[in-house]
């Protein structure tokens, strides 16, 4: 059992010749969640075994059951929820403003199933979609941004104020995106081993090449040419 222990002050020459008495308490530690018995190590406990080892709520309500911790699911699913409203949004935010502040983001889309959302059946698609800064940088970030779907609007919503170089693959609406949007490069994929990229938008050759656009460049070549700041900007 956990226990806080709060120390209680008073004048005792107030206490023997005062009408009145202040009293003061010692403030409480700060809780993760205010008004809840979830400790900081509950929390992590669960969200590491709902997100990293893959265990339904439900199972883990009856594995507690077992052990006489009467917890039900929905307080489970609440030591998960709670402090994504409360901290991890304002954690993310920094780190979405520290990936935006990158000179290169590699960025793509990948479909995930909500059971329950607000007009959709649970049979429809949604997407999450995956951003991240460059292996070697001197700050990496990995982020995901689920949307209900994959249209335009969402990169757009994403990156915003990003006038750095996206790295992608040809979907045509990240391409409109990225005309829109100012990103100075859009690359293709030009197949699946991802060791060959097409370049469609860039303006000059890639330092030590003298061809132009059209070509299949290595995945590395074309790093290098984005943190060097070779890669010129889209017309339009």
């Amino acid at each position: 059992m956990l226990q806080h222990v709060r120390f209680k002050y008073g004048c005792r020459r107030c206490d023997r010749h005062a009408k009145h008495t202040s009293i003061i308490t010692a403030p409480m530690s700060v809780q993760p969640l205010p008004g809840s018995h979830a400790s900081p190590e509950i929390i992590t406990a669960v969200t590491v075994g709902k997100f990293v080892d893959g265990t339904p709520l439900y199972r883990m309500e009856h594995v507690l059951a077992r052990a006489d911790i009467p917890v039900t699911r929905g307080s489970l699913a609440k030591s998960i929820i709670r402090p994504a409203q409360l901290h991890y949004s304002r954690l993310y935010k920094a780190l979405h403003q520290t990936l935006l502040s990158q000179g290169l983001i590699q960025g793509d889309e990948t479909t995930t199933q909500v059971l329950k959302e607000d007009g959709k059946t649970p049979q429809s698609k949604s997407y999450m979609w995956c951003y991240r800064s460059a292996e070697e940088c001197e700050q990496p970030v990995v982020l995901c941004d689920y949307q209900p779907g994959r249209g335009q609007q969402y990169p757009q919503a994403f990156l915003a104020v990003y006038k750095g170089t996206l790295l992608t693959d040809g979907l045509s609406m990240r391409t409109k995106a990225a005309k829109r949007k100012r990103v100075r490069s859009f690359i293709r994929r030009s197949n699946t081993s991802g060791r060959c990229i097409r370049s469609r938008c860039l303006r000059k050759r890639c330092p030590g090449r003298r061809d132009t656009c059209g070509l299949s460049i290595p995945f590395e070549t074309a790093a290098q040419c984005a943190a060097a700041g070779s890669l010129q900007e889209m017309a339009g």
